[in-house]
């Protein structure tokens, strides 16, 4: 994965192994965290009643994680070279995002 961040003060390049980011240990760490949110935040305010803290439910599980991690990673043959994310603001400042 490869951050680039252009603006008029500062220019970096940020390399990161997709690996280490996309990975089943993090999975389970996103899964464990969003676990323990649904005790300090109400969802029913949020989206409508949609989840609540109350019933349990857990809407990111390690499966569905590690799932989502399999095929943003895929998503690299895909693009072909193009930028995941590619974000420009008014000010001349660039922020491209590649796998």
């Amino acid at each position: 994965m490869r951050i680039t961040v252009r603006s008029s003060d500062t220019n970096f390049n940020l390399w990161l192994p997709t690996r280490l980011l996309l990975n089943p240990v993090t999975a389970a760490i996103v899964a464990f965290g969003s676990k323990h949110a649904t005790k300090y935040v109400s969802w029913e305010t949020i989206s409508g009643g949609h989840l609540s803290s109350e019933s349990g439910e857990n809407p990111i599980t390690f499966n569905n994680m590690r799932k989502l991690f399999v095929t943003i990673r895929r998503c690299r043959r895909v693009l072909k070279g193009q930028p995941l994310v590619s974000v420009r603001s008014h000010d001349g400042d660039n922020v491209d995002i590649w796998l």
